[in-house]
Parts: structure tokens; sequence; C-alpha cells
């Protein structure tokens, strides 16, 4: 073994230090002889100028606008070779003045020591040849090596050329610089944080790792990544580059704009694999990103806490998936669960999603975004104004499918929202708790009259328990459908409304148990149904069976209505309002004061159809009753069994000696049992 310069080393020292490094720390087993540099060296160190292509480094190496070791094509050897040793150290300066090259094709550079440069665009370590390898090791499986640049646009460790890698073991690369990244794949290379590995950038735009193009490759697997300026992802993968972040690796970032993970273009891809970790701790910062047709993927952990911080965002046609046993959490204000936006964007749900901040939706989709919470999936959000799925603006669609389960636990947080002209079905469990948190909720054009798969529809169950929370609202010319089952439990809150030129329509069973909580209610020029095979229930103390609220509101029962509480009329029309009770209908009252059918205000019309049925069971409770000059019409049969229930009465106005077509009149059947129980009242003119 030969030496350079005057300073010799005898073989007896060196033979136990290789051997450390052939047991420790992966030195390639045939460095065979090799040109050792033992004293300070003020230029760069070529492999070419040595007899055998190798170079070891014990002593320090500075040089200015030139790199400091290089490993260049062989003359004798296979491949080049250059190593710094544990004591050994690289400084640079000026620009392009890399520390470490591995330059000819299979070439490689080893460092255990410290490479340290300070100019721009200056590399600590680079592999440029095809099939090269710089690592980045610890050299006595003590002591940590380390990479170290400071200027803009210098990365950490760089690996370029089909084949080639650069590795990171029980070692550090630290970038300073903006647009300075930790390790950086691009033209078919891998780059790979593994071992105890930790990579640290602080300058803006200076993400963690990159792998830039089809075949690049970024790896972390029981490390850590930490990016500290603004918009400096963790790991980015851009032009069909992919990055992983495996078993045990942590990708953090603390910058605005900082997102964890990013994939970018059509071919590239994040993922974040099982008991692996994102956080993201900065505003706006996302924990996972994929946009113009990428895709991400999270089988891990997710968590961001800055505002506007959302757990995994797809953009331009991409998709982004939560799958396995992943988990997206978020802390901060406005920071959604999972976003779509964008045609052709699609977000999916397998596994869990939580919000805990305020206006924070646990799944959006906006602009012909689609999101779908799959089978078994949860969604939960804590914060006020944080709706379990929202789908906002034409195409865009939200989707809870069966057995799966959205649950919200704040005021004015909506199971499901679909709004400017978008789509929500449920096909599994909505639960909200807090008040006027409604289930589900179409608006602003979200639905058609005459297209039964629009606006907002529940195939499964809607659960309310707050004050003021509708299982079904459609609002400002908008559609909502049930299918199955919807409760709700709180005061005030109705089964399904309709408000502002919108539609509701019940196939199935809605029933509301707390106070002043309709069954269905239309207002402002809108459209109720019901053609439940099952019914229309209400529980608590005036809470109607069906109400039509306004001019132009009508209220349509195909079914039964049954309402149990004191007050609680069947059907109500109020100011302009219609009600009909439909052919082969029923209508039952079971509470005091609680009559059939009311009518009420001029031009407000209740109408019993030919075979159906109104009948009333408590006291005081008539079987239609038109008042303030309004109209009841009977053809059908009217039964009443309490005592002082009338069978019709038109009161205050309701009728004209000269219009035998106003107040109450009967054309079929009006039968009554209790005392005091007149079969038709007029009153009060």
């Amino acid at each position: 073994m030969r030496t350079l310069g005057n300073n010799k080393v005898s073989m007896g020292i060196l033979l136990p230090v290789l051997a450390l490094f052939l047991v420790t720390i992966m030195i390639p087993a045939n460095i065979g002889n090799a040109e050792v540099n033992n004293v300070p060296q003020t230029s760069t160190l070529y492999t070419s100028v040595t007899s055998d292509d190798k170079w070891e480094n014990a002593s320090t190496i500075t040089t200015e606008n030139e790199p400091g070791m290089v490993a260049d094509d062989p003359a004798s050897q296979p491949n080049s070779v250059i190593v710094n040793y544990f004591v050994g150290s690289i400084i640079t300066s000026g620009d392009a003045a890399h520390g470490m090259v591995a330059d000819s094709d299979g070439s490689q550079a080893w460092n255990h020591g410290t490479v340290i440069t300070d100019g721009t665009n200056s590399y600590g370590m680079v592999a440029s040849g095809d099939n090269s390898t710089i690592n980045n090791n610890s050299g006595n499986g003590t002591d940590r090596a380390s990479v170290q640049t400071s200027g803009a646009g210098s990365h950490g460790m760089v690996a370029s050329g089909a084949g080639s890698s650069a590795h990171v073991n029980i070692s550090d690369v630290v970038t300073t610089g903006n647009d300075a990244f930790g390790m950086y794949a691009l033209n078919g290379a891998g780059v790979f944080n593994h071992l105890g590995g930790s990579i640290l950038t602080s300058g803006t735009g200076s993400h963690g790792m990159v792998a830039d193009g089809s075949g690049s490759t970024a790896h972390v697997n029981s490390s850590n990544v930490v990016t500290n300026g603004d918009n400096s992802f963790g790991m980015y993968a851009l032009n069909g580059g992919l990055v992983y972040n495996h078993f045990g690796g942590l990708v953090r970032t603390n910058g605005t704009g900082s997102h964890g993970m990013v994939a970018n273009g059509a071919g590239s891809r994040a993922t974040n694999e099982g008991d692996a970790d994102v956080l993201t701790t900065g505003d706006g910062s996302f924990g996972m990103f994929a946009t113009n047709g990428s895709e991400a993927e999270n089988l891990g952990r997710v968590v961001t806490r800055g505002d506007g911080s959302h757990g995994m965002y797809a953009f331009g046609g991409s998709t982004v998936n939560n799958n396995g046993s992943g988990a997206v959490r978020t802390e901060g204000a406005g920071s959604h669960g999972m976003v779509a936006d964008g045609a052709g964007s699609v977000a999916n749900n397998r596994s869990s999603v939580l919000t805990i901040g305020d206006g924070s939706f646990g799944m959006y989709a906006l602009d012909g975004g689609e999101v779908i919470n799959r089978y078994g999936a949860t969604i939960r959000t804590d914060g006020a104004d944080s709706h379990g799925m929202v789908a906002q603006g034409t195409g865009a669609i939200a989707t809870n499918e069966t057995e799966a389960n959205i649950r919200t636990t704040s005021d004015d947080s909506y199971g499901m929202y679909a709004l400017d002209g978008a789509l929500a079905r449920n096909s599994g469990t909505i639960t909200t708790l807090g008040d006027s948190s409604h289930g589900m909720v179409a608006e602003n054009g979200s639905g058609d009259p005459d297209d039964p798969d629009s606006g907002a529809y529940n195939n499964e169950m809607i659960v309310t328990s707050g004050d003021g929370s509708y299982g079904m609202y459609a609002l400002n010319s908008s559609r909502v459908d049930n299918y199955d089952t919807i409760e709700t439990r709180g005061e005030g809150s109705h089964g399904m409304v309709a408000s502002g030129d919108s539609w509701a329509y019940n196939f199935n069973d809605v029933t509301t148990y707390g106070s002043a909580a309709f069954g269905m209610y239309a207002l402002n020029g809108s459209f109720v149904y019901n053609y439940g095979t099952e019914s229309i229930e209400t529980w608590g103390a005036w809470s109607h069976g069906m109400v039509a609220d306004g001019a132009g509101s009508v209220a349509n029962n195909r079914s039964s209505v049954l309402t149990t509480g004191d007050g609680s009329f069947g059907m109500y029309a109020l100011d302009g309002g219609e009600v009909i009770n439909r052919y082969g209908a029923t209508i039952r009252t079971d509470g005091a004061d609680s009559h059939g059918m009311v009518a009420q205000g001029a031009d407000t019309i209740a109408t019993n159809e030919t075979e159906a049925n109104i009948r009333t069971t408590s006291d005081d409770s008539y079987g239609m009753y038109a008042l303030d000059g309004a109209l009841a019409r009977n053809s059908g049969t009217i039964t009443t069994l309490g005592d002082r229930s009338h069978g019709m009465v038109a009161e205050n106005g309701s009728g004209d000696p000269d219009d035998p077509d106003s107040g109450a009149y009967n054309n079929e059947m009006i039968v009554t049992s209790g005392d005091g129980s007149y079969g038709m009242y007029a009153l009060n003119s």
C-alpha cells in the first residue's frame, strides 16, 4: 500500500482499521490496494492519477472552485473508488465545487467522515456515472458521518443515471441553502435513507428527498427526513419518479406550504407505508399531495397541525388513497382530511379520517372531483362547521358506501353536503351530534325534480341528535331523497326539509323524537312527498307530520303519517301552502290537540282525497281544520275518537255564504265517537 507525501503509515496500524470498515460500514469487499492520503490537500484527488484507481482520504482536503475527490474513468481496474475515512474531512468553496464525485460508470464514493461545501450548486456527494454508487455511512458504527452544504442549489447527495444510487446509513445530510435538496435521484437513479439516517434541510424550496424522472426512486426506512424551510416538501416524486416512506420512517416538515410527500405528473407516485409517519406543522402544508395525474397512497399515519393543511390532496386528475390501516388526522382550522380537486381527481378512504379543527371537512370534492368513503371506513369531524363529506360544483360527487360511517360531533357540521350542482349519496351510516348539524344537505341547484339520482340521497341510515338538526335538507332549487331510515332526536329537528323551490322525497321511514320536530317540511315554494312503505312518525309535542309553509309550498302524503305528541297535526298548511292526503293514504294523530289536517290563512288548502283516511284518537283533536280564511275539503273518511274532537271545523272567516267551495266541506264520510264531538262545526264567520 502506498502513501502520498512523506507521511508513512504502517500496515500494522491500517489493517485493524480496514477490518472494522469491512465489517461495520459496508466498505466494498474488493477495495484492494488503494492510494491513501494522510496529509492536507488543496486540490482535487482524482483516481485516474493512481495506479489502482482507488483513493482513500484520512486527512483534510480543502479546495476552491473544484471538487474534493473524484472517481473518474479507471485506467486498469473495473471500477474507480474513493473513500473519506471517519477521520477525514473534505471542504470545498466556490460554485459547482462538489465534495465527492463518482463520475465514471460503476464507480463508488464512500464518506465515513465529514464533507462540507459552501458554494452555489455545490453538492456534497454526486454519483453521475451509470451504475455508480455514493454512500454516507458511519465509519465505526458509533460516530456519524455527515454531509453539509450551505449554498443555494447545493444538494446534499445526488445520484443521476440508470442504476446509480445514493445511501445514508447511521449518518446525517444537512443543507441550509435555498433550493438545496437533501437527496436527489434523477434519470433512473435511486436514493436511500435507511438504518438510522437523518436528512435535515433549512432553506426555502429545499425538499428532503427527490425522485425526478421515470425509474428514479427515493426511499426512507427507519430514518428521518425533516425540512424547516417554506415550500420545502419532505419527499417529492415528479416526472414519473417514485418516493416511499417505509416501515419506521418519519417525514416531517415545519415550514409554510411544505407538504409531507408529493407526487407530480403522470406515473409519479408517493407511498407512505404501514408504521411510517408523515407530519406537517406549518400552515398550508398538506400531508400527501398528488397533482397532474399522479397518485399518493397512505398505509401508515398522516398528521397535519397547521391551518389550511389538508391530510391528502388530489389535484388535476390525480388519485389519493388512504388504505389498509392508514390513518389521516388534521388538527388545524380549515384542514380537510382528504380532498379531490378538479375533474378526474379522486380520493378514496378505506380506513380512518379524523379532523379536529373548525371548518375542516372529512372529505371534500370540488370542481368535478370525487370522494369515496369505502366499505367499512370511518370519517369523524370534531370541529364546528366541519362537515363529514362535501361535494361542491357541477360533476363533483361524494359517496359514503355500505358499512361506511360518518360522524360529526360539533355544531353546524353536516354529515354530507352537496352544493352548487353536486351529488352526495349515502349507503352507510351518518351520525351528527351537534346543533344545526343536518344529516345530508343539498344546496344551490344540487338536484332536479326529474332526476332521482341527483342532489343528496340516502340509501341507509341517518341519525341526528342536536337541536335544529334536520335529517335531510334541500334548499335553493335542490333535491333530497330518502330510501331507508332517518331519525332525529333534537328539538326542532325535522326529518326532511325543502326550502326555496326545492324538493324532498321520502320512500321509506322518517322518525322524529324531539319537540317541534316535523316529519317533512316544505317552505318558500317547495315540495315534499311521502311515498314511504313504512311511515312518517313524530313523537314530540308540536311535531307535525308534514308541513307546507308559504305560497307555492306543497306537501303530498301517499303513504302513512303518525303523530303521537300533543299539539302535533298530521298535515299542516299555512300562509298559502297546500297539503294533500292522497288516494289510499292514512293520517293518524294520538296526542291531545292534534288535528288530522290543518289549513291556516288565506289561499291555504287541506285536501283528503278519495279512499284516504284521517283518524284522531285523543281529545280536542279535529279531523280537518280550516281557519283564518283557509279551505278544508274531504273526499275520504274522517274518524275522531276523543272528546270535543269534531270531524271538520271552519273558523275565523274560513268560508263564504255565496261560495259552496269555501270553508270546510265534506264529500264522503265523517264519524265522531267522543262526547261533544260535532261532525262539522263553523264558527266566527
